[in-house]
């Protein structure tokens, strides 16, 4: 029975990769790309997005391993689906919309439709709707399966739209960074929208004790979903500061900043992914976290426990390239004086975990031979003022306990 099982699986995938392939080529035959695309989101995006999910994801591949679909088969399969999302979602007949929907209109009232038939094609509200829906495969794959299409989205996005003939390469750059905050809402991290204006950041953080905290379970989803998103824009080079203060009021700074208030403010120290996300927004600037470098140190470093071996070496990561950055900006002194501020404050269970792994012992040594010299002195005598002020009287109040 397995065998016969096998063999009807393997025929069936191997059937529909015939049909995904004559379905692309009629695709690329068609005439109106509106029509094809309203087709698409309306009929087969959920469906394709849903298979391609449980081709790749490793609990299904587990719990129906009697299929034993072929390994080459199951790329195929989803190399070939990847091939017609791409090609519905994002042609190159479509940039002039996703341009016309993404970038803010001059009176900030762009109204986000839901890409119907009437009025201009909404491409981008057309997607999120989709992703946000239910009902269209069981509860417990949804949260996984917006966080999965989330990132192949914008992975899409990039490569279709990153570069294009005609235009700046600034202004495909900041058409990426859009798409960019229109799809972290749907991850349900900032429960009150999509917007990256300070004003209402400063209003999100402002309503924050009433905003509904993500479930615990979908949190380490959450994170790989927001790294993957960080990792492309970084690889993308969509961040770039200069032109960012100079011509765009700061809207990147803005939204980078509201991910790092986040992150902290809902730290997860044991989740590997949480560390991969600061690394990148470091990556980015370090001004992103620098307003909150105290915070940071304290939640990634100071008083992170211990725990397994890869979100030690996540967390180990972290801080050697904030080492790396910091001596690099020559701002070393200024990272050990927030660092001795953190550790001088009293420890939550009455004593610090040890600081300094092998790993961070040696990117410290090497960080501080490639610092000039009057700042290691200054890092020194930061260090020695420290222990004078806040060690020194402690041990000698023990001792006279002790003598007592």
């Amino acid at each position: 029975n397995h065998s016969k099982i096998n063999h009807l699986s393997n025929n069936v995938f191997e059937v529909l990769l015939q049909v995904l392939s004559c379905y692309l080529s009629v695709q690329h035959q068609q005439a109106n790309p509106n029509r094809v695309f309203t087709l698409f989101t309306n009929q087969l995006i959920q469906p394709l997005m849903l298979l391609r999910y449980l081709l790749t994801s490793q609990d299904f591949t587990a719990s129906h391993s009697h299929l034993q679909l072929r390994l080459q088969l199951r790329r195929d399969l989803c190399s070939k689906i990847d091939s017609v999302l791409q090609s519905a979602l994002f042609p190159s007949e479509h940039f002039p919309s996703y341009k016309a929907e993404l970038f803010p209109s001059k009176e900030d009232c762009v109204k986000h439709g839901s890409g119907g038939s009437k009025g201009p094609l909404k491409p981008v509200s057309a997607l999120l709707s989709k992703l946000k829906a239910t009902g269209y495969c069981e509860q417990s794959l949804l949260y996984p399966l917006k966080c999965e299409a989330s990132s192949l989205l914008f992975s899409f996005f990039l490569e279709s739209y990153g570069k294009w003939k005609g235009e700046s390469e600034e202004e495909c750059k900041m058409l990426c960074f859009y798409f960019f905050v229109r799809l972290v809402p749907t991850l349900d991290l900032f429960p009150d929208g999509s917007s990256v204006e300070p004003s209402k950041a400063e209003q999100r953080d402002s309503d924050s004790s009433e905003e509904k905290s993500l479930p615990d379970s979908s949190w380490s989803l959450a994170l790989q979903a927001v790294e993957s998103l960080l990792s492309q824009s970084l690889s993308a080079g969509i961040y770039n500061v200069a032109a960012d203060r100079i011509r765009h009021g700061e809207v990147q700074l803005s939204f980078f900043r509201c991910l790092v208030q986040m992150l902290l403010k809902a730290a997860r120290p044991s989740i590997s992914s949480w560390y991969r996300c600061l690394k990148a927004l470091l990556s980015l600037s370090h001004l992103l976290l620098e307003p909150d470098l105290d915070q940071l140190l304290i939640s990634a470093w100071v008083d992170a426990e211990d725990v397994n071996s890869q979100v030690q070496r996540a967390r180990q990561n972290l801080v050697c390239s904030l080492l790396q950055t910091y001596a690099k900006l020559r701002q070393l002194p200024r990272l050990f004086s927030v660092l001795l501020s953190v550790i001088c404050q009293p420890a939550r269970d009455d004593r610090h975990p040890p600081l300094l792994s092998e790993g961070v012992s040696k990117s410290l040594r090497t960080c501080l031979l490639d610092t000039p010299s009057s700042q290691v002195l200054e890092i020194c005598s930061s260090v020695l003022k420290s222990i004078r002020t806040c060690v020194l009287p402690d041990l000698v109040s023990e001792q006279r306990e002790v003598e007592k």
